[in-house]
């Protein structure tokens, strides 16, 4: 698989540039909680076993990462909140899709599970830079790197 570059609207007018970096195998379901505005509102969604896409966001100083789960919504829980009072509002989107289960992280992060878990897979032209680190004390630890290939 070779990585795909794609420029992305953001909803908001704004153009982002996205990196198809490679891919991650889920083998079986689980439920991801996504918060909406506060953390009382939120939406349950099971994702679903399959192959998902994993994109590198922005680029300069701070890229990020993101796995493209989706899935359907299971359960969901909203605050109504007017006029001082508090009530749960009507549960409209159970049994819908979603895509709202996305997994952001850093590039560091990303690069160490494409370089030790077997079912994140990377794109051909990119690769993981390691790197040997010591404390002070003397412990060491492993960095890793995304190196993306010149566009």
């Amino acid at each position: 698989m070779q990585s795909i570059t794609n420029t992305v609207d953001a909803g908001n007018g704004q153009k982002r540039i996205e990196h198809l970096i490679g891919t991650v195998t889920v083998t079986e379901a689980f439920t991801v909680r996504t918060s909406e505005q506060t953390a009382c509102n939120y939406y349950e969604i099971e994702v679903a076993p399959g192959v998902y896409d994993v994109v590198l966001h922005g680029g300069g100083a701070y890229p990020w990462v993101i796995v493209k789960y989706t899935g359907t919504i299971v359960d969901e829980h909203w605050v109504n909140r007017l006029f001082g009072s508090s009530s749960l509002a009507e549960k409209r989107s159970i049994g819908q899709p979603s895509t709202r289960a996305a997994a952001q992280m850093n590039n560091y992060i990303a690069a160490e599970q494409f370089a030790t878990n077997p079912a994140w897979e990377l794109a051909e032209d990119w690769t993981v830079e390691m790197t040997q680190r010591y404390y002070e004390d003397g412990r060491s630890r492993k960095a890793f790197k995304l190196v993306e290939p010149i566009f």
